[in-house]
């Protein structure tokens, strides 16, 4: 989901989160902030990670219309998932 200040991408992980990372890019697209984790407390196999883009504005507005290439990494694995805004 694209927010007005961050990207928020809903993760699973059976391994846990320590360590996890997240990739966002594309041609136009390149997101390399710490990513903030948030681990559900009810189900630490779930978080939400949040991203600041680097860029100023909307992230709404400037993911518009793009397709980003999402590589979510954690102990040891890695899953890589293509999303249209």
């Amino acid at each position: 989901m694209a927010g007005p200040e961050a990207l928020v991408v809903s993760a699973c992980s059976e391994r846990g989160f320590n360590g996890a990372d997240l990739f966002i890019e594309n041609d136009e697209v390149f997101m390399t902030a710490q990513p903030e984790i948030s681990v559900d407390p009810n189900d630490t196999r779930r978080a939400m990670i949040r991203v600041k883009p680097y860029e100023e504005g909307p992230v709404s507005e400037l993911l518009a219309g793009k397709t980003l290439t999402l590589t979510f990494v954690a102990g040891g694995q890695a899953i890589e998932k293509d999303v249209g805004f």
